[in-house]
C-alpha cells in the first residue's frame, strides 16, 4: 500500500486559473513535506526543467512527473481527471487529489481509518451554489474506485449521465466541469457502486471572498491557521491567494 498525493501543474494559461500554478505548487509541496513526508507525489505537468527542479527541491521526497501536451493545458481541471486512470495505482493504495493553491497543515491519511471508505468528498462550511469543493477529494484504489474514475473521465469526454449534464445551467462557467460531476455525485449518489463519504470542510477549508468579502475571507483564514483540526487551507480567489506565501512563511514552509 502506498499513500499518494496527486496534483496537476502548468506554467501555461488555463481557462479558469488566472494565477501561475507553477509559483504556488512549491509552497504547497513544502507544507506537504512538513506534514506528510511519507507520501509519493504524482504530478502531470507542463513545466520547464528549472520548474521541475523547484518542485523536487520543495518536496525532497518521492515524486514522479508525467509530461502534459500543450493542448491539454487550457482545460487543466478536466485534464486532471482524465489523467487519473493512467496513474500506476494498485489495490489498497490511498490517494489525495489536491489543487496547488492550498497549504497542508496536518496528517491527511487518517481519513482512511474508515475501512469502508472508497471515495471522500469535501464540503464547504457555508451556504454556496455548490456544497462540495472539488479542490480536494480522496479515494482508496480498488475495483469500485477504478470503475468510478473511469466513469468520471468518460463523462468529461462525452457527457451521458443526466444529473451531471444538469448540475449547472448551460453557458455557465461550471457547466460540464469536473466539479459539476462531483456535485451530481453529492446530490444524487455515485453512478457506479462505491462507498462515498462527506468528510466536511476540515480537509479543504476554503473561505469564499464572494460570500464574506476579501477581508472576511482573510479573517477566516487567520482563524483557521490557529485551529489544529483544519488540515488543509485553500486560498481561493486571486485577492486571497496573496496570503498563501505569508502564511507559509509564518509556518516556516518557505
Amino acid at each position: 500500500m502506498t499513500d499518494y498525493v496527486y496534483c496537476v501543474v502548468s506554467s501555461g494559461k488555463t481557462k479558469h486559473l488566472t494565477c501561475d500554478a507553477a509559483r504556488l505548487a512549491p509552497i504547497m509541496l513544502r507544507s506537504l513535506r512538513e506534514t506528510n513526508p511519507h507520501v509519493t507525489v504524482l504530478m502531470p505537468c507542463f513545466l520547464s526543467l528549472e520548474q521541475r527542479n523547484a518542485m523536487l527541491d520543495a518536496f525532497r521526497g518521492n515524486m514522479s512527473f508525467y509530461p502534459l501536451a500543450e493542448a491539454e493545458i487550457p482545460m487543466l481541471m478536466i485534464t486532471k481527471i482524465l489523467k487519473l486512470p493512467e496513474m500506476p495505482f494498485r489495490n489498497g493504495d490511498r490517494v489525495f487529489v489536491l489543487d496547488v493553491d492550498l497549504l497542508v497543515r496536518g496528517p491527511l491519511f487518517d481519513v482512511f481509518d474508515d475501512d469502508h471508505l472508497d471515495v471522500a468528498q469535501t464540503t464547504r462550511h457555508y451556504d454556496y451554489h455548490s456544497p462540495i469543493n472539488n479542490g480536494v477529494f480522496c479515494f482508496r484504489y480498488n475495483d469500485r474506485t477504478r470503475r468510478f474514475l473511469d466513469h468520471y473521465a468518460d463523462e468529461l469526454r462525452s457527457p451521458q449521465w443526466e444529473p451531471y449534464k444538469q448540475a449547472y445551467p448551460p453557458h455557465t462557467q461550471m457547466h460540464l466541469s469536473d466539479q459539476a460531476y462531483m456535485l451530481a455525485v453529492y446530490l444524487h449518489g455515485p453512478p457506479v457502486p462505491c462507498q462515498m463519504k462527506d468528510i466536511g470542510p476540515m480537509y479543504n477549508y476554503c473561505p469564499a471572498d464572494d460570500v464574506v468579502g476579501v477581508e472576511g475571507a482573510k479573517r477566516e483564514i487567520r482563524e483557521a491557521v490557529s485551529n489544529p483540526d483544519i488540515r488543509v487551507i485553500h486560498f481561493k480567489g486571486d485577492k486571497v491567494k496573496g496570503m498563501m506565501l505569508s502564511v507559509a512563511e509564518e509556518q516556516g514552509w518557505t
